[in-house]
């Protein structure tokens, strides 16, 4: 391994160290400033965790920029909320070892505030392309019920053509009969 990936894992180790805590780690979406109030800080993790009350080495962390990061850990026995300081944290690239940031775009990953992973709009597509799959199974049959009328309307087609040469060779053979029928009178109207 290079030294420099090395390095670069020896410090985002480090780094993700100085966060582990005794508590939860809570990220809050919002870039926060340096300088808080206790009572700021505890507003933003009842909002951004919605508990009422932090437990003992809860740590709130700010992304401050792509590669600062902001950290307030609490202390249950002087109830306070310490500053840890600035962290800086190097993003995570597909050979970089780092931080990420979540996304709330449909196709993009958001990052719960548990640090568990969601493919947003994931269930949407998986429902729709189910949805789909019925869809193609109805249009096949009816396709196939099409076919089978389309079947039956050619041998009912068929059965009538059949029909009318039927018809067609009768009218033959009735115009014939007519014929010999006039014959025979003007032969009989002659002997008159």
């Amino acid at each position: 391994m290079p030294s420099a990936a090395f390095n670069q894992i020896a410090t985002n180790t480090s780094d993700i160290g100085l966060l582990q805590q005794i508590g939860v780690r809570y990220a809050t979406h919002q870039a926060l400033p340096e300088t808080l109030s206790q009572n700021d800080v505890l507003t933003i993790f009842q909002t951004d965790t919605g508990k009422a009350t932090p437990n003992d080495g809860d740590t709130l962390v700010s992304f401050h920029s792509s590669t600062m990061l902001y950290a307030w850990i609490y202390f249950s026995s002087s109830n306070t909320w310490i500053f840890k300081g600035i962290t800086a944290v190097m993003p995570a690239t597909n050979t970089t070892l780092g931080i990420v940031q979540g996304s709330t775009n449909i196709g993009d990953v958001s990052v719960n505030l548990d640090s568990t992973l969601t493919a947003n709009g994931l269930s949407n597509a998986i429902t729709d392309i189910g949805n789909l799959d019925n869809r193609l199974t109805t249009v096949e049959s009816d396709v196939s019920t099409i076919n089978s009328d389309i079947t039956n309307i050619n041998s009912n087609i068929s059965d009538i053509n059949t029909d009318i040469s039927v018809i067609q060779n009768d009218i033959i053979d009735i115009d014939v009969a007519m014929m010999g029928m006039q014959s025979d009178i003007s032969n009989k109207v002659d002997k008159i």
